[in-house]
């Protein structure tokens, strides 16, 4: 295949059709195609329980708040994104009730996010959901292959290891 700049579009490919995927398979690719199915499926669970939340929009927040609180500092190291992302995040959980935004009695400038009790809720929602789709794979691919999965996916985490986002 020649090589395109990066202004042109490719070429189509015989007969004027789409050129397939290059890396069908590939691990990103199976990853991301799977992070949207989890992620929708858990979005419409959610929309059924009446929580108008999405994982997008809430989970970073959500995932890595304690049911005592986390400070803005620990939610976005834990999440590894950065504090004025986990601020905005925050502030938008605060807006629909699920969190509440409390200023440190020891230190003016740390700010501790708060699960609602409705936002507590929605949690457990989420962890059902989570577990009926790992019933769900289960039922598809055995215990054996899921548990197989679990440990690809657990490797794949450290793969990045030697980098920082703070």
């Amino acid at each position: 295949m020649a090589a395109v700049s990066k202004t042109e579009s490719p070429p189509p490919a015989a007969g004027g059709m789409a050129e397939p995927d290059p890396m069908p398979g590939s691990i990103g690719g199976l990853l991301q195609r799977a992070f949207v199915a989890i992620t929708t499926y858990v979005e419409r669970g959610l929309v059924q329980a009446g929580y108008d939340i999405s994982p997008a929009r809430a989970g970073n927040v959500m995932r890595n708040i304690s049911p005592e609180g986390s400070t803005i500092v620990e939610i976005a190291r834990a999440a590894g994104v950065s504090k004025q992302a986990i601020s905005r995040q925050a502030e938008g959980l605060e807006r629909l009730g699920y969190v509440v935004i409390e200023t440190s009695d020891t230190d003016r400038r740390m700010r501790i996010v708060k699960p609602t009790k409705f936002g507590l809720a929605s949690r457990y929602v989420v962890a059902d959901l989570y577990e009926g789709i790992e019933a769900r794979i289960e039922e598809r691919v055995g215990t054996a292959d899921l548990a197989a999965f679990k440990r690809v996916i657990d490797a794949l985490q450290d793969i990045d290891a030697g980098s920082s986002r703070e």
